[in-house]
């Protein structure tokens, strides 16, 4: 038998500062190409190094709203990083809608 290979491309989208700044990306977002959905984010400081790089995964449903269980964030220039695995998400839309 043949083995299948699935590879899940990506699209990326670099964000400049602006016009008159630099052409050094302010951030950068990393989109499934299959569901649109946002895999990855990476902030840049004032000189193009990376501040933080952070992963989603695992989208799910919570109150109609898509959100990510598991989210890895490393902060490369303070030297640490955190995962957060979500068991619950609790929506709070009067706030911000």
């Amino acid at each position: 038998m043949i083995p299948t290979w699935i590879i899940r491309g990506t699209f990326c989208n670099s964000h400049v500062k602006g016009p008159g700044d630099t052409d050094l990306p302010d951030r950068s977002v990393w989109f499934d190409r299959l569901d649109l959905r946002a895999i990855r984010q990476r902030i840049f400081d004032n000189d193009g190094l990376i501040v933080s790089d952070t992963k989603y995964d695992k989208w799910q449903p919570y109150d109609g709203v898509l959100f990510p269980k598991h989210i890895d964030a490393s902060f490369k220039k303070d030297g640490y990083g955190v995962v957060i695995n979500t068991n619950a998400v609790k929506m709070k839309f009067g706030t911000w809608r």
